[in-house]
C-alpha cells in the first residue's frame, strides 16, 4: 500500500495541473491512474494512427541534430505508432491501413477539409475510402460544371454600364440591341 501511494504521488506530481484533475479520483490506485492517462494519450482509432504515421514519415535529421538524437526521435515516433493499434491487428489489416494512409497523404492541400473529414470516419478501410473518394470527385465535378455555367452566363450577359459612364460618352450603345 505504501509503494502504491508513493507511485500514485509520483505520477501525480509529474503531471501538469490540467492532467492532475483527470486522475484525482484514482489517487489511491496508481494502476488506474496510469490506465486513465494511457486511454487519453494512446487512442486506438484511424485518425490517431494516421497522425502517428504521418509524423513518423515526416521525420528528417535537423541540421544541428546528432544521429543519436535522430534515433531517439524515430524510436519515440515508433512507440506512438505502436500505442495506436490493437494487439489483434493482422498483417493484412495493417497493409490495408497503410494503403489508406498513402491515399490520404497523397491528397494536395486543396483537399485539406476532405482529408480532415476522412479522419473522422469510424471505419478506415479501402472500400469506405474508395467510396468517399468517388463521392468527393463527383461533388467536385458538379461544382466545376456549375461554376462553368455561371461563368458562361456572366460573360454572355455582361453587367450594364453605370449611368455616369453612359452620360460621359455621347455615342453609348446598348450592349444588348446595339441601339444608341
Amino acid at each position: 500500500n505504501e509503494r502504491a501511494e508513493q507511485a500514485a504521488g509520483l505520477i501525480y506530481q509529474k503531471l501538469e495541473h490540467g492532467m492532475q484533475i483527470l486522475v484525482q479520483q484514482y489517487m489511491d490506485n496508481p494502476i488506474e491512474m496510469w490506465k486513465a492517462l494511457q486511454k487519453l494519450h494512446e487512442q486506438d482509432n484511424p485518425a490517431a494512427r494516421f497522425n502517428a504515421f504521418d509524423e513518423f514519415f515526416n521525420i528528417s535529421k535537423q541540421e544541428d541534430e546528432t544521429l543519436q538524437s535522430l534515433v531517439s526521435r524515430v524510436e519515440h515516433a515508433l512507440h506512438k505508432i505502436r500505442s495506436t493499434r490493437k494487439d489483434t491487428l493482422t498483417l493484412s489489416q495493417f497493409e490495408e491501413e497503410l494503403a489508406c494512409m498513402a491515399q490520404v497523404r497523397a491528397l494536395p492541400e486543396e483537399f485539406s477539409s476532405f482529408r480532415s473529414a476522412l479522419l473522422l470516419l469510424a471505419t478506415f478501410d479501402l472500400k469506405t475510402l474508395k467510396e468517399a473518394f468517388m463521392q468527393e470527385q463527383m461533388n467536385r465535378q458538379k461544382r466545376a460544371a456549375e461554376q462553368s455555367i455561371a461563368m458562361k452566363v456572366t460573360t454572355a450577359f455582361p453587367k450594364p454600364s453605370t449611368p455616369s459612364a453612359q452620360n460621359s460618352s455621347t455615342s453609348s450603345r446598348c450592349e444588348f440591341c446595339g441601339m444608341k
